[in-house]
């Protein structure tokens, strides 16, 4: 009994060991996401290449998906379990950056910016880990009716309508996320029991709006600095410290009291300590060693607010245009043709990229051609005119 049990236990693992891998862009096998992703199996691994993809994307099967500086215009949408998504930056998606229906799913290290929705969670024991989701339309992370068991961490949600939405739904562990400069930081309609501790909601409309029969949720040792208004509560009973309470800048007494059913018996004097990970700037356009010539706009993209600079060469910093998504106007004719380097810099972190120039031979003009025959004419013929 002992050996069919092993036996049964590698063959279901068997496949997650021995996935083949696959390679999108580049020197890979495939141009494109979507055809990869119809031609792996189950637990293969599918590595893309730098570069921007114009698609919509859907995931039907256990897959490791995995990018570095992959630009994905559309949404991605899983229907499956075990699937893993890290490193892509997603944006123009008309609905969700991405929409998971599944479980046991992890969404870790992408950006999303620009689409309707962020992420979009229904299913149960999903992980979504150290993204940074900002400039949505409306919701950053939407935890749909019923989803349970879901970790939502380390993230940074900000410049959107609401940072994190939670619809009925029950069970799921909110920690360690920064969710700022939002018109609410976080909309509990109906959720019971979910765990909200260690995050910093600052600089919203709101930071809490809690409605609908909520209740039983504890909510303990965030950081509410700098919202219009913390906690905007219809709700029923919820608990606000366990060991210990939450930190509120305008504390005035002894306990923050919030309604008679929620209050804050154990308010912190002091915020806690609860960090974001670094903001990543991107380079879109022009692509590494890529060959130019005339005026062209170099883009790119960073994850805060802020001014980025850049500079040609060993020339001066200059500042780019934009925010967020930035950009600059460069002129080739002033450089001279052969390798360069494109450096550029936010809050002290640079990244850099090559290109090669060639300009192209300027063409003497008609009238200058007229002008330079009839100088020759003259010139042949001066004998003539003396």
């Amino acid at each position: 009994m002992k050996k069919v049990i092993i036996i049964a236990t590698f063959i279901i693992l068997a496949p997650q060991a021995c996935g083949d891998i696959l390679y999108v862009g580049g020197e890979g096998n495939y141009k494109k996401i979507q055809d990869a992703i119809d031609n792996a199996n189950f637990f293969d691994k599918i590595i893309v290449y730098p570069g921007v993809y114009e698609e919509n994307i859907t995931i039907n099967k256990s897959i490791f998906l995995e990018g570095k500086d992959v630009i994905v215009s559309g949404g991605i949408f899983i229907f499956a379990n075990n699937v893993n998504i890290s490193g892509f930056i997603i944006n123009n998606s008309i609905l969700y950056g991405i929409s998971v229906k599944g479980n046991r799913n992890t969404i870790k290290n992408c950006s999303l910016f620009s689409n309707s929705y962020g992420i979009k969670i229904e299913g149960e024991e999903n992980f979504i880990e150290n993204n940074k989701i900002f400039k949505n339309g409306f919701y950053g992370i939407y935890l749909y009716f019923f989803s349970k068991n879901n970790t939502i961490t380390k993230n940074e949600i900000y410049e959107s309508k609401v940072g994190i939405y939670i619809e009925k739904a029950t069970d799921n562990l909110i920690i360690e996320n920064v969710i700022r400069n939002n018109s609410a930081g976080m909309i509990i309609q109906g959720g019971e029991n979910n765990l909200i501790r260690l995050n910093n909601f600052s600089g919203n409309l709101e930071g809490i709006h809690m409605c609908c029969y909520s209740k039983n949720n504890i909510i303990f040792e965030n950081n509410f600095i700098g919202n219009s208004k913390h906690v905007y509560c219809y709700a029923e009973k919820n608990i606000w410290n366990l060991s210990n309470g939450n930190y509120w800048d305008n504390l005035s007494g002894e306990i923050f009291f919030i309604d008679e059913e929620n209050i804050d018996y154990l308010p912190s004097k002091s915020p806690y300590e609860i960090g974001s990970s670094a903001y990543k700037i991107y380079i879109f356009y022009p692509e590494e060693n890529s060959t130019l010539s005339g005026k062209i706009i170099i883009q790119g993209m960073v994850e805060k607010e802020g001014v980025v600079r850049i500079r040609i060469d060993n020339n001066d910093w200059e500042n780019t245009t934009g925010n967020f998504l930035w950009y600059y106007l460069l002129d080739t004719k002033n450089l001279s043709d052969g390798k360069h380097e494109i450096y550029v810099e936010f809050e002290g972190d640079i990244i850099s990229r090559t290109i090669y120039i060639k300009n192209k031979k300027s063409i003497p003009s008609f009238e200058l051609i007229l002008i330079l025959m009839a100088f020759l004419f003259i010139f042949k013929n001066r004998k003539n005119y003396l």
